[in-house]
C-alpha cells in the first residue's frame, strides 16, 4: 500500500494547498495528489515565517513565485533576492525584507494574496481570452455567423448576404470581443468605488486594459492611457491640455476634422480669455473663437505627389514656435501613410510635441510609440472591432501630471475641503472622471489581444491583397476613376463614376446589390476639393447656408477589413461595372 501522507494542512482548496512542514519532499507527493500549486510553511523561533512556493509545471500560470530557490531545499539563497514575488521559476521564496530577514507576513496574509491573484487572473483570462490563430485568415473563424451572413433584400440579386465595405468608418465586433464583453458583464460592478467582490474584480480587469493597450502600441511604461468615447474625444482632450501652453499648433491638410477643429476651438477659447458677456453677445464671441483659433492653428500641405514634404515641414517648424504637431498615421480617404518616424524626428528637433491620430492605422499596420517617437496617440475602438463606445489618448505622465483633468467631478479626485478646494491625484485616475465606460475599455483590450494573436503583418497582407484585387479590377472599368495612387494603396479605395452623383451611386450599390460603401467628403474637405479639382466653392457655401447640401462634393469609398473576403471583392466589382454602364 502507498504511504499515506501526513502533514499539517494550514489551507487547501481545489487548486492549491499550504502545508506547515520542514519536509521538502512533500512537493512532489502533493503534486501527485492533484494539486497544481503548493506552499510549504515553516514558523521560525522568533515568530517570523519562511515559505517555499512551488507549482507543478512552468505552464501553470498566475501563481506568485518568488526569487529563485534551490529545488528540494527549504533554504534560501540570500544573494540577489528582491522584495516581493517575482520571476517565473518553478519554485520561489516568500517575500524577504531588504536586510535579508524572514517574512513578517502571516499565513493568512499569504492565503489572501494568493487567492486574490488566482481569482483575478481567472477572471482576466476568461475576459481576455482570444481565439488562437493558426493558418490563413478566414473571416468565419473571427466573427459571429450572424454578422457575416447578415441578409438583405436587393433589387437585382434578391435576398443576399450583405457586403460591408464601410470598415474605415466602423467595424463589426470580433467574436472574441463579444464573448469577452459577455464574460465581463457576469462580474460587472461599480469600477473604482465599490467594496464588493464584483466591484473589485471589475476594477482590476478595467485597470489591466490600460497595460494591454500600452503593450500593443509600444507605449513607454510611464505613459498614461486615458479613456474617451472615440478619437474625437481624445483630440479634444489633447487640445485642452495644450491650450495652456504658448506656441502654435500644426495640423495637416489631410487631417480628419476631428483632429483639426478641436485645436481651433481650444486655442480660440484660450485667446478669448475669461470674458463673461450677456447672452446677446454670445454669438459674436463664438465667431471670435473660430477667428482667433484659426490664427493659432497652421496647416501643412501635401506636395504634388500627394505626400508630405519633409523640407517643407522642417521649414514650418523652424519659422514658427510649434507646441503641438498633429499627424494622421493613415489617410481615411486614400490610405496614404506618411513616414511617421522621420517626421517625428523633425518635430522633436524643434521642441514640439508629436500627436498622432492612429484610428485608421493601428488595426492594419504595426505601430510602436517609442520606436516612432510619438508623444501622444489617439484611436477609437470602433475602428478596430470593438464598437462599444471606447477610445483612448495615450500621453506622458510628466506632462499630464501638471494639468487639472480635462473633465472633473466624482471619482477622479480624493477629497474636497469645506471651502471647496479639491485635492487631486498625480496618476491616471485623475484623468478618469465619473463611472467609466469599463465595457468599452475591456472590448478594446480584447480586440487588441486578438489582433496581436493573428499578427498585424498577417492582417496587413490579407487586407492589402483584397484591396489590390479590387483596385486591379476597378481600374479596368470605363468611366470609373480611382483616386488613389497604387503606391499609396492600403485598405481604402476612393473612386467616382464619371457623370454620376457619388451619393446616388453609393445608394444604388446598396439598394441593387447589397454592397455597403460610403460617399461624401469624409471630414477631409480640402482633400476632396483637391481630388475633384474644385477651385471655387462659393456656390457650395451659398447652398449650404440655405440648407441645401446637394452641392457638397462627394467621393465613393470602399474600405476593407478582416470581415471581408474575395467574394466581397467580386460583388463590388460586378456592381460598380453594372452601375457605370447603366446610368
Amino acid at each position: 500500500m502507498p504511504t499515506q501522507l501526513v502533514y499539517d494542512v494550514v489551507y487547501q482548496n481545489d487548486s492549491w494547498i499550504m502545508v506547515k512542514t520542514q519536509d521538502d519532499s512533500l512537493f512532489n507527493r502533493l503534486y501527485d495528489e492533484g494539486y497544481e500549486r503548493v506552499v510549504l510553511l515553516n514558523e521560525l523561533p522568533d515568530g517570523t515565517f519562511e515559505y517555499v512556493i512551488g507549482k507543478k509545471t512552468e505552464a501553470t500560470d498566475n501563481f506568485p513565485v518568488g526569487p529563485a530557490t534551490e529545488p528540494g531545499t527549504i533554504l534560501y539563497e540570500l544573494n540577489g533576492m528582491e522584495n516581493g514575488w517575482a520571476g517565473s521559476t518553478q519554485y520561489g521564496g516568500a517575500p524577504l525584507n531588504s536586510d535579508g530577514s524572514r517574512s513578517l507576513l502571516t499565513p493568512q496574509m499569504i492565503i489572501d494574496v494568493i487567492n486574490k491573484i488566482i481569482s483575478d487572473s481567472e477572471a482576466l483570462n476568461a475576459v481576455f481570452r482570444s481565439s488562437e490563430f493558426s493558418g490563413p485568415i478566414n473571416p468565419v473563424d473571427l466573427f459571429a455567423r450572424e454578422i457575416l451572413n447578415y441578409q438583405v433584400d436587393t433589387e437585382r440579386l434578391g435576398r443576399v448576404k450583405y457586403v460591408n465595405l464601410d470598415n474605415a468608418a466602423t467595424t463589426p465586433p470580433l467574436l472574441s470581443v463579444q464573448k469577452g464583453v459577455e464574460e465581463y458583464l457576469r462580474s460587472y460592478g461599480s469600477v473604482h468605488r465599490g467594496a464588493g467582490t464584483k466591484s473589485k474584480i471589475s476594477t482590476d480587469i478595467y485597470e489591466d486594459t490600460r497595460q494591454v493597450i500600452k503593450d500593443f502600441v509600444g507605449a513607454p511604461e510611464n505613459f498614461y492611457v486615458m479613456f474617451s468615447g472615440n478619437t474625437t474625444g481624445a483630440m479634444n482632450m489633447a487640445a485642452y491640455f495644450f491650450s495652456f501652453l504658448e506656441g502654435r499648433v500644426a495640423v495637416s491638410e489631410i487631417e480628419h476634422s476631428s483632429s483639426w477643429l478641436p485645436w481651433i476651438k481650444a486655442e480660440g477659447e484660450k485667446a478669448l480669455g475669461a470674458v463673461q458677456r450677456s447672452m446677446e453677445k454670445v454669438p459674436d464671441d463664438q465667431e471670435r473663437i473660430q477667428i482667433e483659433g484659426r490664427k493659432k492653428v497652421l496647416r501643412y500641405p501635401l506636395d504634388k505627389h500627394g505626400e508630405f514634404d519633409l523640407a517643407g515641414i522642417e521649414n514650418l517648424l523652424k519659422n514658427n514656435k510649434i507646441k503641438a504637431f498633429v499627424l494622421t498615421a493613415s489617410s481615411n480617404l486614400t490610405g496614404y501613410r506618411p513616414e511617421i518616424k522621420k517626421i517625428g524626428e523633425l518635430v522633436h528637433r524643434y521642441g514640439a510635441h508629436y500627436i498622432v491620430d492612429a484610428c485608421q492605422f493601428l488595426q492594419h499596420h504595426k505601430i510602436d510609440m517609442m520606436e516612432m517617437g510619438i508623444d501622444f496617440l489617439a484611436a477609437s475602438g470602433h475602428k478596430f472591432y470593438a464598437p462599444y463606445g471606447g477610445g483612448f489618448l495615450i500621453g506622458p505622465k510628466y506632462f499630464l501630471d501638471d494639468f487639472l483633468p480635462y473633465q472633473i467631478g466624482g471619482g477622479n479626485l480624493p477629497y474636497i475641503t469645506k471651502e471647496g478646494v479639491f485635492l487631486r491625484y498625480k496618476n491616471q485616475l485623475a484623468h478618469d472622471p465619473g463611472t467609466p465606460n469599463a465595457v468599452g475599455a475591456v472590448a478594446m483590450a480584447v480586440a487588441l489581444r486578438q489582433i496581436q494573436s493573428i499578427g498585424v503583418d498577417n492582417i496587413e497582407e490579407y487586407e492589402t491583397s483584397l484591396a489590390r484585387q479590387a483596385y486591379d479590377e476597378l481600374v479596368k472599368i470605363d468611366r470609373v476613376k480611382l483616386l488613389v495612387k497604387p503606391e499609396h494603396l492600403s485598405t481604402v479605395i476612393p473612386f467616382i463614376i464619371e457623370g454620376q452623383d457619388s451619393r446616388a451611386a453609393a445608394d444604388r450599390l446598396n439598394r441593387e446589390f447589397g454592397v455597403g460603401v460610403r460617399a461624401g467628403s469624409f471630414c477631409v474637405y480640402d482633400m476632396v476639393r483637391d481630388l475633384l479639382k474644385i477651385k471655387d466653392e462659393s456656390k457650395i457655401v451659398e447652398a449650404v447656408s440655405h440648407g441645401d447640401t446637394s452641392l457638397i462634393p462627394g467621393i465613393i469609398r470602399a474600405s476593407f477589413a478582416l470581415c471581408n473576403d474575395t467574394e466581397d471583392v467580386a460583388r463590388l466589382v460586378k456592381a460598380v461595372d453594372f452601375i457605370a454602364r447603366n446610368k
